[in-house]
């Protein structure tokens, strides 16, 4: 199987996409936005815990159960909303996704008890999953090789900013309105969402709709899981995710609670890892212009499991200071942002009649590689900064093993 190192024919010339034309900059903040909604949800309430905790007379782990089970309806959701993307149009059943994650939020402001929040959460994260899953197949619909990337890029930097911005928006609600002002305000991003999406054109044409069987599904997804190149392309991606969500699962125990900083300056060292990985993924783009796109994932995967090594390296000998943990951090979460715009792009090259499918098996292993992230430092914990070293080392030479199996697919191996 052969591939165009930048773009392809139908991206430039033939077989052009009605709505190929506009703006770059428009659709990529709206896929952005939608995008943004689930991981915005996980962050946004993260100040709130403790004092959810005490308001519904909760102990910590019941509590922490709202965290899984969003992600536990956010994963479970994607598998289904692709192929029936696939099928009805994008715009449909974004509409729906986006008003059951509406409808989750307002009852998760309205739980009286742990039990209520919980399974509100569940909903909440199974509308969340829509946005997730479909928004890479509306760019798959228009465009590949460098304008996809493009776009991706864009959707990455609304998205990259959630982490930063969704902490310091929990705590400012929580310091002027109680606790269940923060699910309001998610829904209010919810809605925010609903509003891009009926603005957006669809994506998804009539004949590619009619021409979808819903009986074939499971067929679909295993022509998927068969297909070298998508597979070696997605695993490069999730293992991409394991690394980032490792990193950032254990990284405030491991600066403040083993290298005594400050909180605020931890936020500071999280935002300068952020601005890495969002001005990586917005000059994957540009590079992809001059490289092929699997030699730059490749080489992205690279840096990630080599500066994984020797964040190992210092944590095993002792010398895991504040400075010395920063180098490679940035370096690892940089690469995050080389990764996941190609490693996109890669996955549904080839794929624009199945996009919806394809797009939402490519992020249920995102979000399930995220899960086993966030497992492994937990699961491993032992008071030191190895657990995180250990599993962002781990995830780093998976990803590698994962791209050099993608550049034997594309003909560009080493």
């Amino acid at each position: 199987m052969t591939m165009s190192p930048v773009s392809t024919p139908a991206d430039e010339a033939g077989d052009v996409h009605p709505h190929a034309s506009r703006s770059l900059l428009g659709f990529g903040l709206a896929l952005g936005i939608l995008s943004a909604a689930g991981p915005l949800a996980v962050y946004l309430y993260l100040p709130a815990l403790p004092e959810i905790a005490r308001q519904l007379h909760a102990g910590e782990r019941a509590v922490e159960l709202s965290v899984t089970w969003y992600l536990v309806g956010l994963m479970a959701g994607q598998p289904v909303y692709g192929p029936l993307s696939d099928r009805f149009g994008r715009r449909p059943l974004l509409l729906s996704g986006l008003a059951i994650y509406i409808a989750g939020s307002i009852a998760c402001a309205a739980a009286t008890t742990i039990g209520g929040l919980v399974a509100s959460r569940a909903i909440e994260g199974l509308g969340a999953g829509a946005a997730i899953a479909i928004s890479p197949a509306v760019i798959r619909d228009m465009h590949t090789g460098h304008k996809a990337a493009q776009l991706l890029a864009l959707r990455l930097l609304v998205v990259g900013v959630s982490p930063i911005a969704a902490p310091l928006i929990g705590a400012a609600l929580m310091a002027a309105a109680p606790w269940t002002s923060i699910f309001w305000f998610a829904a209010a991003v919810g809605a925010a969402g609903l509003v891009a999406t009926l603005l957006m054109p669809e994506t998804r044409l009539a004949e590619a709709r009619r021409a979808t069987r819903l009986g074939r599904v499971a067929a679909t997804y295993g022509k998927l899981v068969a297909d070298t190149q998508f597979m070696a392309a997605s695993f490069s991606v999730a293992a991409a995710q394991f690394v980032f969500t490792a990193y950032v699962s254990a990284s405030s125990f491991v600066f403040i609670k083993l290298n005594h900083v400050a909180p605020w300056a931890y936020s500071l060292i999280f935002a300068v890892n952020a601005v890495s990985f969002v001005a990586c993924a917005q000059l994957a783009p540009r590079l992809i212009k001059r490289m092929p796109p699997a030699r730059l994932v490749r080489a992205a995967a690279a840096g990630q499991a080599i500066a994984g090594l020797v964040l190992l390296a210092e944590t095993m000998s002792g010398t895991a200071s504040t400075p010395a943990l920063m180098a490679p951090l940035i370096v690892i979460t940089g690469c995050y942002g080389l990764i996941g715009g190609p490693g996109t792009v890669l996955a549904l090259q080839d794929h624009k009649a199945q996009a919806g499918t394809a797009a939402a098996l490519l992020s249920s292993m995102q979000w399930a590689a995220s899960a086993l992230g966030s497992a492994a430092v937990a699961g491993f914990a032992n008071g030191t900064a190895l657990p995180m070293a250990a599993s962002i080392t781990l995830g780093g030479l998976a990803g590698c093993v994962a791209v050099r199996r993608l550049c034997v697919t594309t003909r560009l191996a080493p």
